[in-house]
């Protein structure tokens, strides 16, 4: 019987109009240590000119280009890499991303371990680039089931995730309807056909940047989310208390988007909604606190709690010199 460990993986990097990091992207799939991979880059129906310098770039990389012929969103264009997709392991990579090289073997070396889990995923370092600053991985748990992921757990992104194709097909892929959080109703559908297996290691790094990510537009999120608590709130409610969750939800939102703010009015207005939806949370408090400051008092003490070792340079070299 054939192992896991030799099976290919099929590598999905959604793009629309943001090439700018895009080769380093690729670059980061092509160095991976585990070797039987394609790469297929989803073109979501970029502006022409953006489109032709995402074939150039697949070309020069020696890469597949697929391009939807309609901008689908990004969970459209992870669909439409499922579907195209040759092989029966799927690792999604978003095009401002990068992976540490050793990514895909040891999540590959976990589905043998666990035959029967349908996902694994990793946790992974966040890096700041307007402050040149790496902070440190989050703790994940070895093991997620349905019952975590209606108490408010997931993974922070896709570019953490390895699915089995036959399982996300099954699941329904991503629910293009929705606007947002499509990934978190994604890995619900997943995680009641099978375990997701976490590996307690920071294998990827996410770029923050001052740059709207994909899915930045806040009243279409919340839309999403109270989509999303209508659709599952008979089980939520069974783990925990419908508005604590909303809560939790909404201030996370409002606290991502006080962080990227450019403007200090901008910072101060999103960190203190984040508190009001998340008065206990302690952490939250010291934030808006120290931001009133501004923005040289609030990094100091982000950094003083989130700085990953000074040793990690192998790290930082992978974010800003591929």
């Amino acid at each position: 019987m054939k192992e896991i460990a030799f099976e290919f993986v099929s590598v999905i990097i959604a793009t629309f109009n943001r090439n700018n990091y895009l080769k380093k992207a690729i670059e980061s799939a092509k160095k991976q240590t585990y070797r039987n991979i394609e790469i297929l880059v989803i073109d979501d129906n970029s502006d022409p000119v953006l489109s032709e310098e995402v074939k150039k770039i697949c070309l020069s990389e020696g890469v597949d280009a697929i391009k939807n012929f309609r901008n689908k969103g990004g969970c459209g264009a992870r669909n439409s890499g499922i579907l195209s997709a040759k092989y029966n392991y799927i690792a999604f990579l978003d095009d401002d991303d990068v992976w540490l090289p050793n990514k895909l073997e040891l999540q590959m070396e976990a589905f043998n371990k666990t035959p029967n889990a349908v996902a694994v995923y990793c946790s992974q370092y966040g890096y700041y680039e307007d402050f040149d600053f790496l902070a440190d991985k989050v703790k994940i748990k070895e093991i997620m089931l349905p019952i975590d992921f209606f108490r408010g757990l997931c993974p922070e992104s896709t570019s953490l995730v390895v699915v089995k194709k036959e399982k996300a097909i099954a699941a329904g892929m991503f629910d293009e309807k929705l606007m947002s959080f499509q990934d978190y109703d994604m890995w619900i559908k997943l995680s009641m056909l099978g375990p997701f297996v976490g590996l307690n290691l920071g294998l990827s790094i996410m770029r923050h940047h001052c740059h709207a990510r994909t899915s930045m537009n806040l009243k279409k999120r919340i839309y999403s989310l109270d989509i999303i608590i209508e659709k599952w709130g008979s089980f939520i409610e069974k783990e925990t208390d419908i508005l604590h969750f909303r809560n939790f939800f909404i201030s996370s939102l409002y606290a991502s988007h006080g962080r990227s703010s450019v403007t200090y009015a901008g910072s101060i207005y999103f960190k203190w909604l984040a508190l009001v939806y998340d008065l206990q949370n302690k952490n939250k408090w010291l934030i808006f606190i120290f931001s009133i400051f501004g923005n040289r008092f609030f990094w100091f003490f982000f950094k003083k709690r989130h700085a990953t070792s000074k040793n990690n340079y192998s790290i930082i070299y992978e974010i800003k010199n591929k």
